[in-house]
């Protein structure tokens, strides 16, 4: 795989990209994200990072990755099952078939006669097809008018414009026309070129909201879903933790109990309630719970700190401990997310094995090496404290200076 902005030797390159059958156009910012993820959930063999581009000339919001799958159409299945992979994906290319690398200038010259080429040889393939109608695809966006031109002018010409026909619906074919340009001073762009029949995609997700404040609990509901979803992946527990009411039978206390610091508006708590075999959810935070999450919880419209003390009392009286301690909570210093699980474990809360999930705020710098710095520091507090099997990740979910800790605390 390159590097993000290196300019590829140009034979090498080619060899690797003629190997893409997907291309993901990804938000530059989720990046990072996508590459480390996609082999942590297709840990198989059935995928092969190719390629990357993160630095697209002419875009500051758009990078590239260019796989090759063992099979498409599992691949959008498995994929469909991380819904939050999609708030990452801006669009996906299908390239099955005639793949071809094309080194003219994209911008001196008309490509219409070698796209009409590469349709020829799919005809050809495809004798059964009585007309080929086929859409264009293209990255970036703004070339697809000349792509189209291009190719329409060269069809009129052409011995074969009664067998293809260019169509935006009702097509049986989708052209891939793909413009890779490393940076800004990239000495050999060139173009991939691919089919694929329209049957043949990678499906897309649109999880857009309206900002009202049952778009923030989906939100957050998704977040914790995504810390737990991305842990069972790497330990492959599926059981993470009591997901199920047979996961309480293994264990020796007769209730589940877990606390969600900093709730509001309640999306993490919802999540434990509807996602997990808990049997009480305790919501902390000053601010309102959203009225689908508070009659479900018991809600201690207090600070963290003020609440621990409360808590003890009250679990003293069940002889009972807090078996899953998430937080999410706003916090002014990146040690506090810490402070908080620890000062729970010094007060005897927490059971012997408390799983927790926490999102460490980065609100120093801006780069991701500070970041996960300053991240590594408070692992290494929790393994000091007696943390294990811990998992720190980078969430879709998260902001650019979050990391997300997952894992359990020996108390």
């Amino acid at each position: 795989m390159s590097s993000d902005d290196k300019i590829a030797d140009p034979i090498e390159s080619s060899c690797r990209l003629l190997a893409t059958n997907v291309v993901l156009q990804v938000h530059k910012s989720h990046f990072n994200r996508v590459v480390d993820f996609l082999p942590e959930a297709f840990n198989d063999n059935s995928l092969q990072i190719i390629d990357t581009i993160k630095s697209v000339r002419g875009s500051k919001t758009c990078s590239l990755v260019f796989l090759n799958i063992a099979n498409v159409n599992d691949f959008s299945e498995r994929l469909a099952k991380y819904s939050f992979i999609y708030q990452a994906i801006n669009k996906t290319y299908v390239l099955m078939s005639n793949r071809t690398l094309l080194h003219d200038s994209y911008h001196d010259k008309s490509i219409g006669a070698d796209l009409r080429i590469i349709l020829e040889k799919e005809v050809e393939e495809r004798a059964e097809l009585p007309k080929m109608v086929v859409k264009i695809d293209t990255f970036p966006p703004r070339i697809k008018q000349k792509t189209i031109t291009d190719l329409d002018d060269d069809l009129a010409k052409s011995a074969v414009q009664d067998v293809i026909d260019i169509a935006p619906t009702n097509h049986n074919h989708t052209m891939s026309v793909i413009l890779i340009e490393r940076g800004h001073n990239d000495p050999n762009p060139s173009i991939l070129v691919g089919i694929a029949p329209s049957d043949c995609t990678v499906t897309s997700c649109n999880t857009k909201t309206n900002g009202s404040n049952d778009d923030d609990v989906c939100r957050a509901y998704h977040k914790l879903a995504e810390a737990f979803e991305r842990y069972q992946n790497c330990y492959k527990n599926n059981g993470w933790p009591f997901h199920t009411s047979e996961a309480r039978l293994k264990r020796k206390s007769s209730s589940i109990i877990a606390v969600d610091c900093g709730a509001a508006p309640g999306g993490w708590s919802k999540y434990l309630i509807e996602q997990t075999a808990c049997d009480e959810v305790h919501s902390i935070d000053p601010g309102k719970l959203s009225d689908s999450v508070c009659p479900y919880v018991n809600h201690l419209q207090m600070n963290g700190q003020d609440a621990i003390p409360e808590l003890n009392d009250m679990l003293k009286k069940q002889e009972s401990f807090v078996s899953i301690w998430v937080s999410d909570m706003c916090v002014h210093e990146i040690t506090q997310q810490v402070d908080m699980i620890l000062l729970a474990k010094s007060t005897g809360i927490l059971e012997s094995k408390t799983a927790f999930v926490l999102t460490i705020k980065c609100n120093i710098g801006h780069a991701k090496q500070r970041h996960d710095e300053l991240t590594r520091k408070e692992v290494a507090r929790l393994e000091e404290a007696g943390a294990y099997d811990m998992l720190v990740v980078h969430l879709f979910s998260n902001r650019i200076g979050e990391r997300t800790l997952i894992g359990f605390l020996e108390t």
